[in-house]
């Protein structure tokens, strides 16, 4: 069975709940269980626990964030999806961040099974 147009409307539902800053909801939901994530060539972070385990740890060290999902592209046919998000958020201090990303993920029967960031450094916002 070809599910690319179901996988293709996992990936904007996906976008939808990271919109609306429904992180722990999005990854639940489109994660897969064995799911492997890669930031900036760095150690592999295995399974959806894991990952979930590290959004929790994050969202307890900020007053709020956003992410905005840019210029994505998603190929159906190999359920492949290249992007840039950007991320703000304010630090429990009160300082507002900025972090630039680009992705690329692997999707399959409607959930991510690899994920990849690049980044630069976590920038500070002026006022």
């Amino acid at each position: 069975m070809d599910d690319s147009k179901d996988t293709a409307g996992a990936f904007e539902a996906f976008v939808r709940l990271l919109h609306a800053g429904r992180f722990e909801q999005a990854i639940s939901r489109f994660y897969d269980v064995n799911i492997v994530q890669v930031e900036n060539g760095g150690q592999p972070v295995r399974g959806r626990e894991a990952l979930l385990a590290a959004e929790r740890a994050a969202a307890k060290r900020v007053l709020e964030a956003r992410i905005e999902v840019r210029d994505a592209v998603f190929d159906a046919r190999r359920g492949l999806a290249w992007g840039e998000q950007q991320i703000r958020f304010t630090t429990l201090a009160g300082e507002r961040k900025f972090l630039c990303e680009a992705f690329r993920q692997r999707w399959q029967d409607g959930v991510i099974v690899e994920q990849t960031f690049y980044y630069e450094a976590i920038e500070t916002l002026s006022e």
